[in-house]
């Protein structure tokens, strides 16, 4: 008898992040939306204590850029690890704590589930250099550095976009020092 195979991996994302402005305690107000997304590829885990996102977008307007200029550092951020003989991982980063910003990723649906990740982060690398060519939307770079959420964060459910999930089971807090976290929503 043949073995059957089930499929572990949704085809495609949700095309959506959206980020939010950080309270003393809580996420606030919506203040971008990314929707015009090819793909978003993520270089680590929030276990690890290190996490990056790789967006591949094409937002250039007006509204893009005003978002930038308000959460772009003017610093280069780099990351600095370093691990101990016992185990203890030692980091350091050089992040501007006035242009932290929490931001949710949707991914694909898979048996009725979606996939859906939460954290702190801050804009890294090349953001905001753009690329045109003809006959193509004009890019500008987006990534994104997950760092340590400096405070214990409420996550009010207008943090969850309801035409993507059902919230019923959302987190609602992020603990301080957190990386972010992964969790499973049933899909809209």
């Amino acid at each position: 008898m043949p073995r059957t195979i089930s499929i572990h991996s949704p085809v495609g994302g949700g095309n959506l992040i959206e980020v939010f402005a950080l309270g003393s305690n809580a996420f606030g107000a919506k203040v971008h939306t990314f929707d015009n997304i090819a793909s978003v590829k993520s270089t680590g885990h929030p276990k690890k204590k290190s996490l990056s996102w790789e967006v591949d977008q094409i937002a250039s307007d007006e509204a893009f850029f005003t978002h930038l200029n308000t959460y772009l550092s003017e610093k280069v951020i780099e990351e600095v690890k370093f691990d101990c003989e016992d185990g203890t991982q030692l980091s350091y980063a050089n992040i501007d704590i006035s242009k932290l910003f929490g931001y949710t990723v949707y991914f694909g649906t898979l048996s009725g589930k979606r996939k859906v990740f939460v954290g702190v982060g801050t804009y890294s690398g090349e953001t905001g250099s753009s690329q045109t060519a003809a006959k193509q939307f004009e890019k500008t770079t987006v990534n994104i550095l997950a760092v340590s959420a400096p405070a214990t964060y409420t996550l009010p459910s207008t943090v969850w976009n309801t035409d993507m999930i059902a919230t019923n089971g959302a987190p609602t807090q992020l603990a301080k020092d957190s990386y972010g976290t992964y969790w499973f929503a049933t899909a809209v």
